[in-house]
């Protein structure tokens, strides 16, 4: 028996794993509301040279990217319009959104998402 045909379905194990390690989000996917334990992760942790926002020639930068590491039982990839996350009073958009697989077993999701902010009229801060 070869090392990959023992391969389990980790996903319930994930899910655990993102209870102890996450925190409770909100999915709004046209007006219906799911709860779910996820992890968001800002990009910055990744960059480690970049931590504030930066000034360029048409005003701020914000480096307002984070990845998403969601449950196996809640299906992120299917096509919405009208679909973000509220984690507490944070609003992100999905930009790209994936599945995980190991062996054609689903494992959890994944995606890169981006903070939300309304306009408020000035065009420097967005």
């Amino acid at each position: 028996m070869k090392g990959s045909d023992n391969i389990i379905d980790n996903s319930k194990t994930i899910e655990e794993l993102l209870k102890l390690a996450g925190r409770k989000i909100k999915i709004v996917k046209d007006a219906d509301e799911t709860e779910l334990y996820a992890v968001i992760e800002q990009t910055y942790k990744r960059n480690k040279s970049r931590f504030e926002e930066l000034s360029g020639e048409i005003g701020l930068y914000r480096n307002d990217y984070c990845f998403y590491y969601g449950p196996a039982s809640f299906d992120i990839t299917s096509p919405c319009e009208d679909e973000y996350i509220l984690d507490g009073e944070e609003k992100y958009i999905f930009i790209k959104k994936e599945r995980v697989k190991v062996n054609d077993t689903l494992q959890y999701y994944r995606a890169v998402i981006k903070k939300s902010r309304e306009a408020d009229g000035n065009a420097f801060t967005g």
